[in-house]
C-alpha cells in the first residue's frame, strides 16, 4: 500500500489542536488509483508515527471510519500498521454498523478485506431490521415486531466481514433471543438474510422450558422459525386439571329445634300423720 507522507505529517503536526484525521489509500494501479480511492479516516487526541515500522499509535477516544461502509471503530487505543493495511485497537472498545454492535478485549481490523477480527469476552447485539417508515411506529403486525427481536450473542471471537453483514462466531458460545436461548460451537450470523445457523452440539431452550438438541440449527429472525437436523427434542404439555364429580349430598332428617315441655313433678305421697 502507498502511503500519502506528508499527509501523514501534516497530520500529526496539527495534534495539537485535539484532533487528527489521516488519510491512506490502497495499492492500485498507477493508472486507475485515482479512480478506486478508498480512505480511513482516523480522530485521536494523540498520535505517534514510527518510519522504520510503519506504524501510527493513535490513544485518547480514537474513533475509526472507512469510506464507502457504514461501520464505526471506537477505542481508547489504535495501532494501524502500514504494510497490511490493519489496525488493533484495545480498551473500550467497539466495532458497530446501523444494525450490530460488537464489543471485546480486542479488534483487529483488516481494512483491504473488509473484515473485523474481535476476541476476548466477545458481545454480538443485534436489534433487527425495521421497515422502512415504520422507525417512529410503536405498534406493528407481528411479522414487524419479530423482525425487531433483540439478539446478543457471547463467545471467545467473532469474525465479522462487516461489508457483508456476515459474522461467525466460535468458542464458548451462547445466545438470546427474548423467547430462546442456546449454545453451539459455531454461529454463522447474516445480517441481510436476518439468520442464525448454528452448528456442532447445538442446544435451543425456548421460553416454556422446552429443549431441542441437534447437529444444526437455522433460526429465521424474520418470521420466529426455525429448522433443524439431527433433532432430540424435549416438549412440554401440560394436562389440563379434571374437576372431581361430586355425587349426591345426603339429606339429614330435620331435627325440631323447639324445646320440649319440662315434665311435671309427681306428687309427693302425703306424710303420715301421728296418731292422737
Amino acid at each position: 500500500m502507498t502511503i500519502k507522507r506528508q499527509s501523514l505529517w501534516l497530520v500529526i503536526a496539527g495534534l495539537a489542536m485535539a484532533a487528527t484525521v489521516w488519510r491512506s489509500e490502497s495499492q492500485q494501479d498507477p493508472t486507475t488509483a485515482k479512480d478506486k480511492v478508498r480512505e480511513i479516516a482516523i480522530k485521536a487526541e494523540k498520535a505517534r508515527y514510527n518510519n522504520k515500522t510503519g506504524i501510527t499509535t493513535f490513544t485518547g477516544n480514537v474513533v475509526v471510519t472507512q469510506s464507502g461502509e457504514k461501520f464505526e471503530m471506537t477505542a481508547d487505543r489504535v495501532e494501524y500498521e502500514e504494510e497490511t493495511d490493519s489496525a488493533v485497537a484495545t480498551g473500550n472498545l467497539t466495532f458497530k454498523d446501523p444494525d450490530t454492535t460488537i464489543t471485546g478485549n480486542k479488534i483487529h481490523s483488516f481494512f483491504g478485506e473488509k473484515k473485523a477480527l474481535i476476541t476476548g469476552n466477545v458481545k454480538l447485539t443485534s436489534q433487527g431490521k425495521a421497515k422502512k417508515g415504520d422507525e417512529g411506529k410503536r405498534d406493528g403486525s407481528l411479522r414487524d415486531r419479530y423482525k425487531k427481536k433483540k439478539t446478543t450473542m457471547t463467545c471467545d471471537q467473532i469474525e465479522y466481514l462487516y461489508s457483508d453483514g456476515k459474522a461467525v462466531a466460535t468458542g464458548n458460545l451462547k445466545f438470546t433471543q427474548e423467547d430462546k436461548k442456546g449454545a453451539a460451537k459455531k454461529a454463522t450470523y447474516l445480517e441481510e438474510e436476518e439468520q442464525i445457523i448454528l452448528e456442532e452440539d447445538v442446544e435451543v431452550i425456548n421460553e416454556k422450558g422446552e429443549k431441542l438438541r441437534c447437529r444444526k440449527a437455522t433460526i429465521y429472525i424474520d418470521d420466529d422459525s426455525m429448522e433443524a437436523e439431527g433433532v432430540e427434542a424435549v416438549l412440554i404439555r401440560k394436562e389440563a386439571k379434571k374437576e372431581k364429580v361430586e355425587g349426591p349430598k345426603s339429606v339429614k332428617p330435620e331435627t325440631s329445634t323447639e324445646s320440649k315441655p319440662a315434665p311435671e313433678p309427681e306428687p309427693k305421697p302425703d306424710a303420715e300423720k301421728p296418731a292422737e
